[in-house]
């Protein structure tokens, strides 16, 4: 037999060939991936929570709930309040009932109106609804305490404000409990409003009006609510202007004590805006607040008293100092410190006004420009050149 064939070895330097590839069958087609297959979610199952569901629908409500939801709820709201004003009208002018049973009705009607209002908020959760329910409900109390009071003299001036101050308090709790502003304004400003709104008038009133301008400027200052602040300060001021031609225009220490009062408050609502903004800029409405709280307080000081220098010069050690205190606190901007010297310095010119006549006029106001210009000459920031050129103009 023939001898067993022996393979030869592989010579150094060369390579044996490369397997041949396995192709797939020409009668078989590549397969692509489905474009319909979905990844399977191997997450657990979470539960859905239905109010952070009912949130969605609410941040990207659609028409239909807008109109339904909202406009029709404060239209039906509105609705009620203008049949209670009517129903006290007609039955006044019919003679269908007496004014102590018109006057009940209205209230108890608002009440419920009122507690209709916060169990639908409460407890069905329709927010708009029972908003509009309840702040329609307020404003009838509103009503039915001014109709009681000047209208048909059922009760003191007296009894009826401090209803018409409890009634503000309510709708001011309601408003904060659910962070409704216009509510809120409903409420402070209809406490500020009531001696106004049920005829009351003297002292007490006036320290009535007072407190209530005090807790809305806290109020705002806490909710930020920047607009609320002007509002309540001119019907604040305009009840205060009333009371001291009237009742204090020979009192002069009962109407400098309420000017006291109403500028603390203002000035200290002027400050925490910036302070609890903590911007480096200079909020324009604050600017405006404490000008105005100044020009006021100056003003109706200058009236009822026959000499005002003294009062002048109170209000104007009270800016500079005011100013002092506000240029080392940190959150609170350089201008608006710088605002506060300002009108405390102009204050100082118009008592030195009030004093003095003729050459040592002239020269007191000349060695208070020297001293804006120096101030000019030496100032480091454009704040403070800003406000010495203000002050050597004025």
């Amino acid at each position: 037999p023939p001898p067993p064939r022996r393979e030869p070895h592989p010579t150094p330097g060369r390579l044996s060939p490369a397997a041949p590839v396995e192709r797939p069958p020409a009668d078989r087609p590549h397969e692509e991936p489905r474009s319909d297959a979905r990844p399977q979610d191997d997450a657990p199952h979470r539960e859905r929570r239905p109010d952070v569901e009912r949130a969605r629908v609410l941040g990207g409500a659609s028409v239909e709930d807008l109109l339904g939801g909202r406009v029709l709820g404060w239209l039906g709201g509105i609705a009620v309040l203008t049949g209670l004003l009517f129903l006290l009208v007609m039955a006044a002018s019919r003679g269908w009932i007496g004014e102590e049973a018109r006057v009940l009705m209205a209230a108890v009607a608002a009440l419920a109106l009122t507690g209709a209002g916060v169990w639908l908020r409460e407890r069905r959760d329709l927010r708009d609804v029972g908003l509009a329910a309840a702040a329609s409900g307020c404003a009838g109390l509103f009503a039915a305490v001014v109709v009681a009071g000047p209208v048909y003299d059922l009760v003191p001036a007296l009894v009826a404000l401090g209803a018409a101050l409890a009634v503000g308090a309510a709708t001011t709790a309601l408003a904060l409990r659910w962070r409704a502003q216009g509510m809120g304004w409903l409420g402070l400003l209809g406490a500020i409003a009531a001696p106004a709104l049920v005829g009351a008038s003297g002292d007490a009133a006036v320290a009535l009006m007072l407190t209530a301008y005090v807790a809305t400027a806290a109020i705002g200052l806490w909710q930020r609510w920047h607009a609320l602040a002007f509002t309540a300060f001119l019907l604040a001021t305009a009840q205060i202007a009333l009371w001291m031609a009237g009742d204090a225009a020979t009192r002069p220490a009962a109407a400098l004590a309420a000017l006291t009062v109403l500028g603390l408050a203002t000035a200290v609502a002027a400050a925490g805006f910036e302070w609890r903004a903590g911007s480096p800029r200079l909020r324009t409405s604050a600017v405006v607040l404490l000008c105005l709280n100044a020009l006021v307080l100056a003003g109706l000081g200058a009236l009822v008293l026959t000499a005002p220098a003294g009062w002048l010069v109170a209000l104007a050690a009270a800016h500079v100092a005011g100013g002092l205190i506000a240029r080392r606190a940190p959150r609170v901007s350089r201008e608006l410190a710088v605002v506060g010297l300002a009108l405390g310095v102009l204050m100082a010119d118009a008592a030195f006004a009030t004093v003095a006549d003729g050459l040592p006029l002239v020269l007191g106001w000349a060695a208070g420009a020297a001293g804006f210009a120096a101030l000019a000459r030496a100032a480091r920031h454009r704040v403070d050149d800003v406000a010495a050129l203000a002050g050597l103009g004025g």
